[in-house]
């Protein structure tokens, strides 16, 4: 007992494991939260949800302008946090300015007057500049290595809302009362690493500061919001094209998929913080175990899904399981993109992957556009997978380019090494 008491002190020592020990907790809360809220809302209630909720976090992501980036490299450099976090407010303020009226015109083309996917989206337009704050201070928190919020944001808000649900589903759940509480669960989600991390906008803002988030946010911009859409526009093209049935069936299938990403995410924040510091060897193994890791996961999961299907979301998402067997799949590329993506940050690349990230984009879309209408929504995932693979080849080019001379196998195929790069990671 003694020595397992031991193993447990010392894996929780580590930044990475307890990050995944959270996520694993975060993924069990985010299931379940799933299934309550396909079992309460059916596939049509999820697709209304889905309408607004799916280009609405695309777009908060977007107007922090690459920002994070910026502030998490600073903080990993040993910047103060409190004058980021002043920095970070100054600067989302300002975003929320430059970007309302094109919101406005977004939620006019997006949404029916009267509807709650209107409702909605306008309520998440009016929060997005606090999300865009949290993003920044989150990233402060983790460059500092305060993890303690960090770990907590990736479990606490499902848990908050499957807490919530159970209280909706008690009282008479509806689309509108659902979505709403998402929209609070994501805020406590991006304010809780910077609270508890120490970056509360204290310090004085200055200038020099500002002028060079926006100069690194900006350079990196265009690759981060191409490759970004290009993991989420599957979804978006979906909430114009499809029906809110096939809308909210693929909107389930993309959140049990996107539970893997956790994974990726905690291994490459704290490996970001190391390659600042100038270890750059450990990119090529932690990528490729991040990529083996996820196939052996995905594909756990999705063999048990004729199983959890009907057991977990209900009968009614049973058309979903090809889909959902498909971007479990695409989670694997994706994460080694994430590792690929953050590495790249560190060295102070972060416009790099533009030109692939489109290219990827490019793929993506046509497949939607071209396949979508003729074979539905698992069309649509096998586009997302293409996009993924893409964005990876791109990724492994840039990162032999620019961070570490290894060979194409070692970002491919896991090894030994890949093994332990994770632990040291």
């Amino acid at each position: 007992m003694s020595v397992l008491v031991e193993v447990a002190r010392r894996l929780t020592a580590r930044a990475d494991a307890r990050l995944v020990v959270a996520n694993l907790v975060g993924v069990g809360l985010g299931l379940v939260s799933a299934a309550l809220q396909a079992r309460a809302l059916g596939p049509t209630g999820r697709g209304e949800i889905a309408v607004a909720i799916a280009p609405a976090t695309v777009i908060a992501i977007l107007m922090g302008f690459g920002l994070p980036d910026y502030f998490g490299r600073r903080s990993a450099q040993g910047a103060d946090r409190r004058v980021l976090a002043s920095v970070s407010g100054v600067l989302a303020l300002v975003s929320g300015l430059v970007c309302a009226l094109p919101y406005l015109f977004f939620v006019g083309f997006q949404t029916d007057p009267g509807t709650v996917s209107r409702v909605l989206l306008i309520v998440y337009a009016a929060v997005s500049p606090v999300v865009v704050y949290g993003s920044c201070t989150s990233a402060v928190a983790a460059g500092h290595g305060a993890w303690r919020g960090v770990v907590l944001a990736r479990f606490l808000p499902q848990l908050v809302t499957v807490a919530g649900l159970v209280v909706l589903i008690a009282v008479g759940p509806s689309p509108l009362s659902v979505g709403l509480l998402l929209i609070a669960t994501t805020l406590l989600g991006s304010l809780l690493p910077g609270v508890l991390g120490g970056a509360l906008p204290t310090g004085r803002a200055t200038i020099a500061e500002a002028v060079a988030a926006v100069r690194f946010g900006l350079r990196g911009w265009p690759a981060g919001s191409v490759a970004l859409l290009n993991q989420r526009i599957d979804l978006l093209l979906l909430s114009v094209l499809a029906t809110s049935y096939d809308l909210g069936l693929y909107a389930v299938a993309t959140t049990l998929a996107a539970t893997l990403n956790g994974v990726s995410v905690s291994i490459a924040i704290p490996l970001r913080n190391r390659i600042v510091r100038g270890e750059r060897d450990i990119v090529p193994g932690a990528s490729t175990a991040v990529l083996g890791l996820l196939l052996v996961a995905g594909g756990v999961v999705a063999a048990a899904l004729p199983l959890l299907i009907p057991l977990v979301l209900g009968a009614d998402f049973l058309p979903a399981q090809g889909a959902m067997t498909v971007l479990l799949l695409a989670q694997a590329p994706l994460g080694a993109v994430i590792v690929l993506t953050q590495s790249l940050i560190a060295v102070g690349r972060p416009g790099a992957p533009l030109v692939g990230e489109a290219l990827a984009l490019v793929v993506t879309v046509v497949l939607v556009l071209v396949a979508y209408p003729a074979y539905g929504i698992v069309a649509a995932a096998l586009a997302n997978l293409a996009g993924n693979l893409v964005s990876w080849s791109v990724l492994v080019h840039l990162a032999r380019r620019h961070v570490t001379r290894a060979p194409v196998l070692s970002f491919v195929v896991p090894s030994r090494w890949s093994i332990a790069a994770l632990r040291e990671s």
